[in-house]
C-alpha cells in the first residue's frame, strides 16, 4: 500500500522527445539547479512507444530516467492512451468517438476515441503493459500516471448508448418505473419498451440529461480504474498510481475517479480562474488528504506557521479543516455536498516567505 511522502515535490512535465536537438543533460542540470524533485514523462507519445502495430520502441526513455535519477529527480511515468497513433485510427476507424449519433470525431487532435471499444482496450492494454514491464521497476520512477485528462467527450457511439440503456434498466427495473421517475407523461415521452428510449442528440428533458452525464462520468471512472488496476500489477508499495484530471470536461466526476487512485491530481487551468474569478484569483488552495478526517485534523494540529482560522485573503497564511470546525454540525453526506468532506483541508496563503510555508507543510505532512 502506497504511503504519503514526507516532502512536497516540485517539478513539471518534461518531453525530451519533443526537442529537435539533444539537450537532455542541459535540461536536467537546469532542473536540478531549480531544485526540481519530480518530472512527468511519456504520456502523450503512443506513436513513439509503438510506431507500428505490435512493434515497440521502449529504449528512448532510458536516458531520461537514468539522468533524472542521477540528479535525484523522481519521475512519474505516464501511459499514452489519451492520444492514439495514426495507424490505430486507420486500422480501426470504428474506435472513433461520436459527438452525435453517427457523427465520428475526425482524427487529428487527442481524446477522440471511444475508450470503451474492445479494439481500443486491447491495444491500450498491450502498450501499457509493455511500458510498465520495461520501466515500472526503474529506481527513478516514483509513480505512474494512467491516461491524461479523461472525460473530454460525451460519447454517442452505438455501444455506449446500448450500455446506457442497460444502466437505466439496472437502476429502474422496467420502463414503467422509469416513466414515473422521470415524469415522461410530459410532452408524450412515455416509453412502452426500452427500445423507445431516444438518443441524446435532440433531448430536451433535464432528467435524461442528468442521467446521461452521470452514466458518462461512470464510464470514464471505470476506464481509469481499469488502467489503475493494470498499473498495480507492476508498481511497488513505494510507488503511487494517479491520473491528471481536467476540471472543465463534461464526462467526469473527480470524487468517484479519485477513489481508484493513490493520489488525486489535476490541472487547474488559468482559463478556469479567469472564468470563476474575473477580477483576479486569490491564493486559496483546497485539497484532500489520504486518511480522511483524522489526517485533516492531524495536519492542522501539526502546522506551526499557518494560523488555524476560517478567514481568506489575510496577510497571514491560514489553514482550516472544515469538517471538524465550520461544518462540524453537518452529517457526512451534507459535508460532502457542501464541499467540506472529511478529508478536505483549505489553505489561504499570506505574505510569509514561500520557503518557510513549504517547510511547514512538509513537516506537518510528515508528522
Amino acid at each position: 500500500m502506497y504511503h504519503k511522502p514526507t516532502r512536497v515535490r516540485f517539478g513539471a512535465a518534461y518531453y525530451h522527445e519533443y526537442q529537435p536537438v539533444d539537450r537532455l543533460d542541459t535540461d536536467l542540470d537546469l532542473m536540478a539547479e531549480a531544485s526540481f524533485s519530480v518530472i512527468r514523462v511519456g504520456e502523450s507519445v503512443w506513436s513513439t512507444w509503438e510506431p507500428q502495430n505490435g512493434t515497440f520502441n521502449l529504449e528512448w526513455l532510458l536516458p531520461v530516467l537514468d539522468g533524472a535519477h542521477e540528479r535525484r529527480i523522481g519521475v512519474v511515468l505516464g501511459t499514452p492512451t489519451y492520444a492514439v497513433p495514426p495507424w490505430l485510427a486507420r486500422i480501426y476507424p470504428e474506435i472513433a468517438g461520436e459527438r452525435a449519433t453517427g457523427q465520428r470525431i475526425s482524427w487529428g487532435a487527442r481524446q477522440e476515441v471511444d475508450f470503451t471499444h474492445p479494439a481500443f482496450r486491447f491495444h491500450a492494454e498491450r502498450v501499457v503493459r509493455e511500458i510498465l514491464a520495461r520501466y515500472a521497476a526503474h529506481p527513478g520512477v516514483i509513480g505512474v500516471q494512467v491516461d491524461n485528462e479523461p472525460g473530454h467527450e460525451l460519447l454517442h457511439n452505438h455501444g455506449v448508448f446500448q450500455r446506457f440503456i442497460d444502466w437505466l434498466r439496472e437502476r429502474y427495473g422496467d420502463v414503467e418505473s422509469l416513466n414515473q421517475a422521470w415524469g415522461l407523461v410530459y410532452w408524450s415521452h412515455r416509453l412502452s419498451t426500452w427500445a423507445d428510449l431516444w438518443t441524446p442528440d435532440g433531448n430536451a428533458q433535464p432528467q435524461y440529461d442528468l442521467a446521461w452525464r452521470q452514466f458518462q462520468a461512470e464510464q470514464t471512472t471505470e476506464f481509469i480504474a481499469w488502467q489503475a488496476g493494470l498499473a498495480r500489477e507492476y508498481v511497488s508499495a513505494d510507488q503511487f498510481v494517479t491520473t491528471c484530471m481536467a476540471y472543465d470536461v463534461p464526462a467526469f466526476d473527480d470524487r468517484t475517479m479519485a477513489a481508484s487512485l493513490d493520489v488525486a491530481a489535476g490541472n487547474a487551468y488559468n482559463n478556469l480562474a479567469r472564468k470563476y474569478a474575473p477580477k483576479g484569483a486569490g491564493a486559496v488552495f483546497t485539497f484532500s488528504l489520504k486518511g480522511g478526517h483524522e489526517a485533516g485534523v492531524n495536519l492542522v494540529s501539526n502546522l506551526k506557521l499557518f494560523s488555524h482560522l476560517a478567514n481568506v485573503g489575510d496577510t497571514r497564511s491560514l489553514v482550516i479543516h472544515p469538517a471538524s470546525t465550520t461544518h462540524s454540525q453537518l452529517d457526512d453526506a451534507a459535508k460532502i455536498k457542501s464541499g467540506a468532506a472529511p478529508d478536505v483541508v483549505r489553505l489561504s496563503i499570506g505574505i510569509e516567505d514561500k520557503e518557510d510555508l513549504i517547510a511547514d507543510l512538509e513537516q506537518a505532512l510528515g508528522a
